[in-house]
C-alpha cells in the first residue's frame, strides 16, 4: 500500500517543533475570521434560519403571538439540529451570537 504521508518517527523524546504550532494557530484564526468578523455571515438563507429559530424559541410568548401566523409542523426536516443548536445557545445569549456560535 502506499502512502501519500510521510511517516512520522512516533517517540517521547518527540516534540513539535513551535514555529508549526503557531502557524497551525494562526491559520485556524485566519479560517475563523470570516465566520467572526460579520454581522451576518455571507450567505443568502442565513437571516431566514436565524428567524426560525428564533420564532421556535419564542413561539408560545403571548406578547410575539407567533400562532396567529404560524404553526408548528413536527414532521422532518432538513435543519432540525440545526435549529436546536440555536435555541440552546439563543438561550444563554441572543439570536444573532448563537448564529455565529453554532
Amino acid at each position: 500500500m502506499v502512502s501519500l504521508v510521510r511517516e512520522f518517527p512516533v517517540n517521547s523524546s518527540t516534540n513539535l517543533d513551535r514555529s508549526f504550532l503557531i502557524w497551525v494557530a494562526m491559520l485556524t484564526l485566519a479560517c475563523l475570521w470570516p465566520i467572526w468578523a460579520y454581522r451576518f455571515l455571507p450567505m443568502q438563507d442565513y437571516p431566514q434560519h436565524l428567524f426560525i429559530a428564533q420564532i421556535l424559541s419564542t413561539f408560545d410568548s403571548p406578547d410575539l403571538n407567533w400562532q396567529q401566523n404560524y404553526e408548528m409542523n413536527p414532521g422532518l426536516s432538513a435543519y432540525p439540529l440545526t435549529y436546536g443548536l440555536l435555541r440552546w445557545i439563543a438561550a444563554l445569549t441572543n439570536i444573532e451570537a448563537a448564529g455565529a456560535a453554532s
